[in-house]
């Protein structure tokens, strides 16, 4: 074979090679289409997946129901996930499947209503004691039961006294003298006057020219008749009270305030009073009185409110309600307007003036209102609001989705930091401006949507994943039997909530939850050593952070997102204090993702309730106690 053929056969070697290679890799020459290619990925984007916001495993190829749940699949669109992390991107079939609404966020007045019980008490400073100066005898009593209603001026009772009797002779004999010494006679009436010999006494014996032998006691003040110490005929000495007189015009209430409801209370608020026993009507008090310290035990204190006794209806010890509205401003502080330069009777706190002035009723002098904490609210102050039900609460953080600027709908999820409650919105301290869209309906929906696309949801627990990762690879048990011991009250809790979510039963579930935290304070690990205390210090932080705030949520679906990381904190717990009972096991759905402690190995599950109670199996049961 000459050198020319040789040649020939190694080029068409070498272009076999080319093609085969070019066949089994894939690759097109340039300048050339994969034709195959193209067709294969216009085909992937133009199908659509659909998958369930409540079971984000459900992925089929079209559009129908869940085979779970049975709510309207949505379609899943892998072409999203640009948008951001805590982003959202809706096709427009998805947006209306969600029914997803949203609500402008703006400003506006908002107000916190505090509602307190109390009872109706007696005002003191209306009090007036009727007191006997002089010893004498009761010869007639003409207010003889208590409860007697008496006007100023009306007779009480005719009294005789010796010494009074005998001061007037005195009084007479002066009077009747020629050569009468002014100044003697001025002290004799003034005797009379401090022995309580009243002024119509003194003028029959000037005009008459006669001492009577009694004098009538009046009443000093309009008012209801009580504390009648004396009787007809009765002999009572200097100092002796004879019954007490009570305006019931003006009245105390003392009203129950909780610690919580002090920062929105203050001194000449009005205040909204209505009892059970006058229905249909409303009263309105002023605060007058809020005291310095708290009651240790019940954690409140007793706001005292004036109140005028409209047509005497009211009646000491009758049990009241009462509403205070206090106006917000946007940083969540109290203000009260109208109030601008007005100086207020730090006693009286119905008596304002516009100038430094005195009081009317008591004399003292007038401090400015901004001394006893009021404070304009200008209009550019009012605080920015949301709709309460805009606002997902998980723990310590409060988080909403708001629809960003755009022709695309785009859902973002955002932490915000709330203030008060104002009615059925929520004043937000930050974390939104006024003007952006939040979602008041469908963002559960949303949230799901992104657990689908493996997105984080808002609602997860921060810094959970990790601390609990961290605890577990440490290789130290705890092997203490008092803290076993003091597992056994805090499980019980946890097993009765279990039962009841299982049960969609929500309505004990946030007062069993504070009592499940409160359970955390009686663990005893004082015997522990310091690698075990190391440890459990990081299991106590553990369940705290996922049990914080619990027993102040108020959607059982909200809680039960949370329950997961209780159930998942309790579980850790059990395995470093190698707890054992055979009759609790561990179990696990599939679906929620979550573990959970409950009774026996009859599945019920906590996190979907009736509508899949048997959805989970038994992951571990727990081996029997042991002694040592």
């Amino acid at each position: 074979m000459n050198q020319k053929n040789k040649l020939i056969i190694v080029s068409f070697i070498m272009l076999g090679l080319g093609f085969v290679i070019g066949k089994f890799s894939g690759s097109s020459p340039k300048g050339h289409h994969d034709h195959g290619s193209h067709v294969s990925g216009s085909s992937a984007k133009a199908a659509e997946v659909w998958s369930c916001s409540m079971h984000p495993q459900i992925k089929l190829p079209k559009k129908g129901k869940c085979p779970i749940c049975f709510m309207s699949l949505i379609p899943l669109n892998s072409s999203h996930s640009d948008v951001g992390e805590r982003a959202l991107l809706m096709s427009k079939a998805a947006l209306a499947l969600a029914e997803i609404e949203t609500e402008k966020v703006e400003r506006g007045k908002a107000y916190s209503e505090i509602n307190m019980v109390g009872k109706v008490a007696v005002d003191t400073t209306k009090i007036n004691d009727v007191i006997i100066l002089a010893d004498g005898q009761i010869r007639k009593l003409y207010v003889n039961y208590e409860g007697v209603p008496i006007k100023k001026g009306d007779h009480l009772a005719e009294i005789y006294s010796p010494k009074i009797y005998a001061a007037g002779q005195d009084y007479l004999v002066l009077l009747n003298s020629l050569g009468r010494d002014k100044e003697l006679l001025s002290s004799t009436k003034t005797k009379l006057i401090l022995l309580g010999a009243p002024k119509s006494y003194i003028d029959s014996i000037q005009n008459n020219k006669k001492v009577p032998e009694t004098f009538i006691l009046r009443s000093p003040i309009e008012g209801v008749v009580e504390n009648i110490l004396g009787y007809q005929g009765m002999w009572v000495k200097a100092g002796q009270l004879l019954c007490r007189i009570i305006d019931m015009s003006q009245l105390w209430i003392n009203l129950d305030a909780y610690e919580t409801d002090i920062t929105w209370i203050r001194y000449g608020q009005e205040v909204r009073i209505t009892a059970q026993a006058i229905p249909g009507k409303e009263f309105k008090g002023l605060i007058s009185f809020i005291p310095p310290r708290m009651n240790d035990k019940t954690r409140t204190t007793k706001v005292r409110v004036n109140i005028t006794n409209e047509k005497s209806l009211l009646k000491p010890d009758m049990f009241v309600s009462a509403t205070v509205k206090a106006e917000i401003n946007e940083n969540g502080n109290l203000v009260l307007n109208g109030m601008e330069g007005k100086w207020i009777s730090p006693m009286h706190p119905e008596i304002i003036k516009d100038k430094p002035s005195s009081c009317d009723i008591c004399g003292m002098k007038l401090v400015k209102a901004e001394e006893l904490g009021y404070k304009s609210n200008p209009l550019n102050e009012m605080p920015l609001l949301v709709p309460e039900t805009s606002v997902m609460i998980t723990g310590k953080r409060a988080v909403v989705y708001i629809r960003k600027k755009g022709s695309k709908p785009i859902f973002e999820g955002r932490e915000i930091v709330l203030g008060p409650k104002t009615g059925s919105y929520f004043v937000v301290l930050g974390g939104l401006e006024e003007g952006e869209l939040v979602v008041t309906k469908g963002n559960f929906k949303i949230d799901s949507a992104l657990q689908i696309q493996a997105k984080p949801s808002m609602m997860s627990m921060k810094g959970g994943e990790s601390l609990i990762h961290n605890i577990e690879n440490q290789n130290i048990k705890i092997k203490n039997e008092d803290l076993n011991n003091s597992l056994e009250d805090f499980l019980s809790y946890y097993l009765e909530i279990h039962n009841l979510l299982s049960n969609d039963q929500f309505d004990k579930v946030p007062g069993l939850s504070k009592t499940l935290k409160e359970e955390m304070d009686y663990f005893d690990y004082s015997t522990l050593n310091e690698a075990e205390n190391k440890v459990f210090s990081k299991l106590n932080k553990l369940l705290i952070s996922s049990m914080e705030h619990i027993e102040h949520l108020t959607d059982i679906k909200i809680y039960r997102k949370n329950f997961k990381w209780v159930s998942k904190a309790t579980i850790t717990l059990l395995d470093k204090v190698k707890y054992k009972d055979e009759s609790l096991s561990i179990m696990f759905c599939s679906m929620a993702n979550s573990e959970w402690v409950q009774k026996g190995e009859d599945v019920k599950n906590p996190f979907y309730g009736k509508s899949m109670l048997k959805c989970g199996e038994v992951k571990k049961t727990l081996s029997p106690k042991t002694t040592n």
